[in-house]
């Protein structure tokens, strides 16, 4: 976001070959932008009219949909009070102006291979690790609260991706980019790998049989269950249950 339109321009083409770019002349049309397409990363100037860098990066990293957006500003003034402004309201990187593009362009790859390698901590697991994570507080709570609709419906068999989106007060592709972009993993991934943790704690209180765990937690078919439990954990329900007896 850049109101400068020959700087906003050059910095796009120079981006355009290693990205796709969207470009908004100014804070209003960035926080739209931002909420509609829930981007990778966020370029903006601090200066800006109808809505300042900074009042911009507030209101990101406050809204639960775009609060997982790194964001990087840009700024002509240079002063430590100035970046330190940035950063109390949740800037990822600070870039000084006159700047070089190279640098911008590596600012953005190393936070995005960042992101990145948060992303992978998630792949395999859904709240086991969220306490853990190194994400944002706000991002934490998100993802509790995904889980738990999860939870709630487990049993639930037609609970889908569009389901658990309007339980969020979110658009399909504002849950697919935002799951995404924390786990690693689609909605539709999210929704199996949950119900498959639950599946794995039902299993070690030894209350119920493998296919009445599989009905609880939504699945139709035992063999169903079966093939998606041994997929995740690299055993059937059946063998995991009697490592775990062993352990």
């Amino acid at each position: 976001m850049e109101d400068n339109q020959g700087l906003r321009e050059y910095i796009a083409d120079e981006l355009e070959g290693a990205y796709h770019v969207e470009q908004a002349v100014n804070g209003i049309e960035g926080l739209k932008k931002a909420v509609d397409f829930i981007p990778d990363i966020i370029i903006s100037d601090i200066m800006m009219p109808d809505g300042d860098g900074l009042e911009l990066c507030n209101n990101l990293k406050a809204d639960e949909k775009t609060s997982h957006i790194p964001i990087i500003l840009l700024t002509a003034k240079q002063t430590d009070e100035n970046k330190i402004e940035g950063y109390n309201v949740g800037a990822d990187d600070y870039i000084s102006k006159p700047f070089n593009v190279t640098l911008l362009a590596a600012r953005i790859n190393n936070i995005l291979e960042s992101r990145k390698k948060l992303r992978e901590r998630f792949s395999t697991h859904t709240n086991v690790s969220i306490e853990e994570s190194a994400i944002a507080d706000i991002d934490k709570e998100f993802l509790k609260k995904v889980v738990k609709i999860i939870e709630e419906n487990l049993s639930y068999l037609n609970f889908d991706i569009d389901k658990l989106a309007t339980a969020l007060k979110m658009s399909r592709r504002q849950l697919y980019r935002k799951l995404n972009a924390l786990t690693n993993q689609t909605a539709h991934d999210f929704i199996t790998n949950t119900r498959l943790e639950h599946a794995a704690a039902l299993l070690i209180t030894g209350e119920f049989t493998i296919s009445e765990i599989g009905y609880k937690v939504g699945f139709s078919e035992p063999s169903n269950f079966s093939r998606s439990f041994t997929k995740k954990f690299g055993k059937s329900p059946k063998k995991y249950l009697s490592d775990q007896k062993v352990i």
